[in-house]
């Protein structure tokens, strides 16, 4: 089969607009993250209060901090960023562990967000890490977390109900936070 120029140039302008379909896409589950910027409270399962907070950093990345007296949540982050056609998270384990996880948004009403297990950098996978995620948006003030924690004795899955604490609002100078009625 011969090939023309012309028709290689349709093909590279049909992958151009795939690509180009999913970095939208992309950008459109990354905005459903930066929506969560704020503070959030969850009922762990023993009872236990936990603040989660996320914020916009550098580069516009969003990160996630999650603050608890229990030792699995006490003091662990993640940072959420675009890449391309795709949404990263970078994970901050309160174990010492920093896996990366990716999700590829699907067409269409964002109500999910699934990411799975890339690779890990400072492994000691011996201590148990994060291995996949799913955030479940509800409305702007409830989102539903699902964390898969894997360690030795297999994976057991982790499921916090988030309900916004205070909503930020943008005033001129900087950013004031005032309580949800």
């Amino acid at each position: 089969m011969r090939l023309t120029v012309q028709s290689l140039l349709f093909i590279f302008a049909a992958l151009s607009c795939q690509q180009a379909v999913a970095a939208d896409q992309a950008a459109a589950g990354f905005e459903k993250i930066r929506a969560l910027i704020g503070e959030w409270e969850a009922t762990q399962p023993d009872g236990k209060l936990m603040r989660v907070t996320y914020e916009e950093i550098n580069g516009g990345a969003i990160e996630e901090r999650y603050r608890s007296e229990d030792p699995m949540w006490w003091n662990m982050s993640s940072v959420y960023y675009l890449d391309k056609d795709r949404i990263m998270m970078a994970h901050y384990c309160s174990w010492g562990n920093h896996p990366r996880m990716t999700a590829a948004v699907p067409e269409g009403e964002i109500s999910r967000l699934d990411f799975r297990f890339l690779d890990m950098i400072s492994a000691q996978p011996e201590n148990g890490y994060m291995k996949d995620s799913s955030i479940q948006f509800q409305d702007k003030d409830h989102f539903a977390h699902r964390w898969l924690w894997h360690d030795k004795n297999g994976e057991k899955p982790l499921l916090l109900t988030l309900v916004r604490k205070k909503a930020a609002v943008a005033m001129e100078g900087g950013l004031k936070t005032a309580k949800q009625d």
